[in-house]
């Protein structure tokens, strides 16, 4: 059994390759060496990260010309920011984090949310500190609910990864929110 001690936020938690597939536990392990804090248990396992780089990558050779925009709905504590950061081409990019950094309630990442409290930390903390020195270069957070930022955001973007609200109902109000904010933005051209 392979186990690993790991110690953010002030508790220890032991991943086993028994409780997790192996290229979960990979995913993990690559996380830790890279010195993302990770709340609890709760990670993006590493070949996800590495098709979100992927995409990113995909739209950026699209544009060689000029930077992208990437508009990432639920950050949590960065990880995925830092993956799409990752497929930015020559010519860079900005990826702008939503999420209200609370969790949700009924969601892991609600309970995750209260632990950490309870520890004197926070996702956002937490956030804050792994992005680092891309915070307001590539990487810049706001602190919103989705459907509130997408009626705020006067730029086109070129690629919109939601991993915010994971309800069905969430995610229809987001996708809707973006098209209307395109129908918005194509009046005013």
């Amino acid at each position: 059994k392979k186990a690993l001690e790991v110690k953010p936020a002030k508790r220890t938690i032991e991943v086993t390759s028994s409780h997790v597939s192996q290229k979960l536990h990979d995913g993990l392990m690559e996380s830790l060496a890279s010195g993302l804090v990770l709340p609890g248990n709760h990670f993006t396992p590493q070949e996800d990260l590495d098709a979100l780089t992927k995409i990113v990558r995909h739209v950026a050779a699209l544009h060689k010309d000029r930077p992208i925009t990437v508009v990432e709905v639920g950050s949590w504590v960065g990880q995925s920011a830092l993956a799409i950061r990752k497929g930015f081409g020559d010519a860079g990019g900005i990826v702008h984090c939503v999420d209200t950094w609370e969790g949700t309630v009924g969601d892991v990442t609600g309970q995750l949310r209260q632990e950490m409290r309870e520890e004197g930390n926070s996702p956002y903390r937490c956030f804050l500190q792994n992005v680092g020195a891309y915070l307001g270069r590539d990487i810049v957070p706001h602190k919103a609910e989705s459907l509130v930022a997408a009626k705020s955001w006067p730029f086109p973007i070129d690629v919109l990864y939601l991993d915010g609200d994971h309800s069905y109902e969430g995610i229809k109000a987001d996708i809707e929110a973006e098209i209307e904010r395109r129908k918005q933005l194509a009046a005013i051209d």
